[in-house]
């Protein structure tokens, strides 16, 4: 009898280590999985102006933006991060009206999808620098349009000014920038590739500045912040 009761106890012990030593495994295994993984807030300022041959020199306005981030580690040095940003381009255009110049602006509001690929480098035990580039759809939501015209003086959005809008527009963008701990400080170049107003040679580009807020450590993935 002592010795059956010995045996369970054995079996009982084993059967506890192993799931222990699963359980353990388990959470490695999660942990492991879990640091391949970052997300945060984004917001910046942007720069904009047209680019293309619809007008004559514009001049650029600035605007701000504001987002979600998600970053998975393909590769120590490698990221893959997706955004989701409400942000605004426009430009400014002098337009000469039998000799009298007024000042048109341009306003346009996108919710913007870039997914960028980033190289790492690293260059203390919480820092490094960071070089990204990838393509960004972006769908209007609204515009708007302000002249000194009096011509213009009733017309509040593109429509009514006499331009046929594009509501979803293709980029291309790049940037450098820098991790600090859970901060991401860096700057984009917004590259537009098609035209905001239809049938005429006008694509919006801007140069962003941005500071984005990441839940984690960009160095030490599964030390919350």
């Amino acid at each position: 009898m002592k010795s059956v009761i010995k045996s369970a106890l054995v079996l009982f012990i084993m059967i506890g280590m192993s799931d222990f030593a699963n359980a353990q495994m388990f959470k490695r295994q999660t942990e492991k999985m879990n640091s391949n993984w970052n997300y945060g807030i984004i917001g910046g300022v942007d720069f904009a102006n047209f680019r293309g041959d619809a007008f004559n020199k514009t001049d650029s306005r600035t605007f701000g933006n504001v987002g979600l981030f998600v970053t998975y580690k393909a590769h120590e040095n490698f990221l893959i991060q997706p955004e989701v940003l409400y942000t605004v381009r426009g430009a400014e255009n002098k337009v000469n009206v039998e000799g009298t110049f007024y000042k048109d602006k341009y306003r346009m509001s996108y919710i913007q999808v870039p997914v960028y690929a980033k190289g790492l480098v690293k260059m203390g035990e919480n820092s490094s620098i960071y070089a990204k580039a990838g393509p960004s759809i972006a769908f209007k939501i609204d515009d708007g349009f302000d002249s000194n015209d009096p011509a213009l003086n009733d017309a509040n959005d593109l429509k009514a000014a006499g331009y046929k809008t594009n509501d979803t527009v293709f980029e291309t963008n790049f940037g450098l920038g820098f991790h600090f701990g859970n901060i991401m400080l860096g700057g984009t170049y917004n590259l537009g590739l098609t035209d905001v107003i239809k049938d005429r040679d006008v694509q919006n580009d801007s140069f962003t500045i941005h500071l984005g807020i990441a839940v984690r450590d960009w160095h030490h993935p599964l030390r919350n912040r």
